[in-house]
Parts: C-alpha cells; structure tokens; sequence
C-alpha cells in the first residue's frame, strides 16, 4: 500500500462507481485527475490518501450539480459494502455498544478523523473530529451523518429517533429527503460534527441482536483492525488534541503532551520524525481552523480569536491577511458572495 500520513479506506469511492446517481460520471478521469488505480480503488484493502479522498466527494458533489447528495445517497445506502464494523454497529445489543464500537474500530478506516463517545446527564454524544489542514471535507461529512443515523435508526427500531444533529459546514443550498425528513433537528455552521442522542435510548436492546453472528462479526473486525494498525499515525492524534487545546485556551507543548499521555519529549520526537515541530503544526492548524471557522459559520470574529488561542482580535487578524491576503471579514464575505450568486442561477 502506498504509505501515507493520513489515509481513508478506499472502499468508499469503490461503491460511488457503483451506485445510480454517480455511475453516469467519468470514473476513469476521476482517478486519472487524482493519481490514484483502479485497482486502489477496488481493492477491499486499498487505502487513499484522505485529502484525495476528501476531494473526490466534492469533486462529484459538484459534477452532479446537488450539495446535498451524500446525505441521501448514504442514508439509503444498505449495510455492509464497507468495512465488518458497519456490521458490528448494527448488530451489538444496544446503542451505546453500538456507538462505542465506531471509536474502537475507527483505526481500521481512517486516521484522518478521530471519533468520539461521551456520555453527560442528558445525552449520548457521538462526534467526527476532522483533522485539520485536510482541505474541504463537507460532503464527506454529509454522507457520514447520514449512513450514521441511517444505523441509529437500526439499532433502535425506530424510523425517526429524537435526534440533534449539528454540522461545521455551511447548509447545502440543494434540497435532500434526509434533511426535509428531520427538519430542524439538523443545525449548521456549528463548532462541531456530532449526533446528541437521547441517554435512555442508549440501553434499549437491539432486536437485530443474535449472540453467535455478534460474536463472529467481532472476531472479523478485530482482524480488520490489526491489518490496519500498522497505518496508524501519531501525528493524526497530535493534531486534534492540538484543534481541542486550542479551544480551551492551553495550547502548549506540556498540556498537549499531557493530554495525549506523552512526555514532552516524545511528542517533540513524533512531530521531528514527521519533518515538523509543535510551533509549526500549531500555527498550521490555526491557519485550517481560522478558515474554517470564518466560513463555515456565523461566529463573531473576537469568538474564533479566542478559539484560536489569539488573545486579541488585531492580532488574529493580522494573521488572517497573512495568510489569506484578506482580512476575516473580507475572508467571509467572499463565501458570502460565492455563495449568492448560487443561490440565484
């Protein structure tokens, strides 16, 4: 396999080929554009390149002319063309099995997200942290709220659970049955990917629940799982502890190290062995996150500073137009503009 940072298994795009909204666009010159085999992509075991991966979702996205496709097209879409854990989230005897199952398994289908379950008083959170630097993953992320709550819904028996759904990424202008389906219950241009699912549906039994397949499912997937180890990446980690230090305002070398159960030698060692230093991958994360945050949502400027870890809003600013040549407002401004004249083809 080819040897990669941050990769996602190429399962995905092998079933895009395949399926009626996208089997009318030029696969061939897709791959082509993106350097990327047929026989990568066909190959149950291939891996691509996450930002490729990403790309690709946008790209045909785009080509189809509907930015909300992959919420329709994933939710409809039926279990198993992956990898065995779609399985095993189906199959557990409850929810919470279910959702834990996605963040232990996780390492056997990307490293470029890293996933994760919390419980609080009220809810069962699931959330994609997305790693930063990665280029654009929104319909990507579109098509895993969908398939994900396509599974909820499985394991529950229920055709539409009480649901919150919140997504980092601006609405899609296009219309979708998944979205009309759950009508407000979907928030965008938020600080997070996550499902907040009501805490006492997490132990409800699983009708779809048969011991002998549960326990056959879990042998494959930890075979899946230790094909794929050998891929995993520190730097993947490194990453989004940084993107969480940063939020809470303690983005250095000793609390990230500490935080990833490091010292702070180790952490210096890993990012070394990838060719970078903490100061460089902190500002390059700032540099993604900053984008994304002016973009892809609605939060005032000082807020994203402070997200950021700048103390004052001159001095974020001034690092927006160094990096991007504009100020955050005309940053914002200009999605604003893209996005008006799309609204009014």
């Amino acid at each position: 396999m080819r040897s990669m940072k941050f990769w996602v298994r190429s399962d995905f795009i092998k079933f895009l080929k395949t399926q009626p909204y996208t089997r009318t666009l030029d696969w061939k010159q897709i791959e082509d554009r993106h350097s990327l085999t047929e026989e990568a992509t066909d190959n149950p075991l291939g891996i691509v390149a996450a930002d490729i991966y990403f790309s690709i979702f946008e790209e045909t996205a785009k080509s189809l002319g509907s930015d909300a496709l992959y919420f329709d097209l994933m939710y409809e879409a039926p279990v198993g063309p992956f990898s065995a854990s779609d399985y095993l989230f189906v199959c557990a005897p409850d929810l919470r099995t279910s959702l834990q199952s996605m963040v232990d398994y996780a390492p056997a289908r990307t490293n470029a997200v890293d996933f994760i379950f919390e419980e609080n008083e009220n809810y069962g959170v699931f959330e994609w942290r997305m790693i930063e630097g990665l280029g654009e993953w929104r319909q990507s992320m579109f098509g895993q709220m969908a398939i994900t709550v396509r599974h909820i819904e499985l394991v529950l028996g229920d055709d539409k659970p009480p649901l919150t759904m919140e997504l980092a990424a601006e609405p899609p202008i296009s219309k979708s049955a998944f979205l009309a389906k759950y009508e407000n219950r979907v928030t965008f241009n938020t600080l997070r990917n996550r499902i907040l699912i009501p805490r006492h549906m997490l132990s409800r039994p699983n009708n779809r629940h048969e011991e002998n397949l549960y326990q056959i499912i879990l042998r494959a997937s930890a075979q899946d799982l230790e094909t794929f180890r050998e891929y995993d990446s520190d730097i993947s980690r490194v990453t989004t502890q940084i993107v969480e230090n940063l939020k809470a305002g303690n983005c250095t070398l000793p609390e990230v190290s500490k935080a990833l159960g490091m010292s702070q030698r180790t952490l210096q060692r890993v990012l070394e062995t990838e060719g970078s230093s903490f100061r460089t991958l902190v500002d390059k994360v700032r540099k993604s996150a900053a984008r994304r945050y002016i973009v892809n949502s609605n939060l005032p400027f000082k807020e994203i500073a402070y997200l950021l870890g700048f103390s004052e809003l001159s001095t974020f600013s001034r690092a927006v137009k160094a990096w991007y040549g504009v100020s955050p407002r005309g940053l914002r401004d200009k999605k604003k503009t893209e996005l008006s004249r799309k609204l009014n083809r």
